[in-house]
């Protein structure tokens, strides 16, 4: 029974997080991220690469997007689309992010990519 009560929070953390990884998916591809980030987040020569980095800091920057704090017209358009996003959006994406997995884009509907898949 001790053992039960060890392995069940385990159990329910994982799928916990299993289900913010997937929210986050379609969060990243129905929010149109992947156009400038790329289907895998590996960003591009303007874009910054977001697959893998440290959540709190991707956390820390759509916060500050979402405020509208910016420097700079490549930042604000981020900032349009930060604003739309809520707390538990932002804590769902950055999760993908920070765990990303290689997706292939084959994989995806195409009703999440709006029409631009495969």
């Amino acid at each position: 029974m001790r053992l039960f009560f060890l392995i069940l929070p385990l159990c329910i953390q994982v799928f916990a997080n299993e289900a913010s990884y997937n929210r986050g998916e379609i969060i990243y591809f129905s929010k149109g991220c992947n156009s400038c980030h790329g289907p895998g987040a590996e960003g591009s020569s303007s874009y910054p690469k977001l697959a893998n980095a440290k959540e709190k800091y991707l956390v820390n920057k759509l916060k500050y997007f979402r405020k509208g704090r910016v420097d700079s017209i490549s930042k604000e358009m981020m900032a349009q689309f930060a604003r739309k996003l809520t707390t538990k959006d932002i804590e769902d994406l950055t999760y993908f992010l920070a765990h990303h997995k290689n997706i292939n884009i084959d994989d995806v509907p195409d009703d999440i990519l709006g029409g631009f898949g495969s």
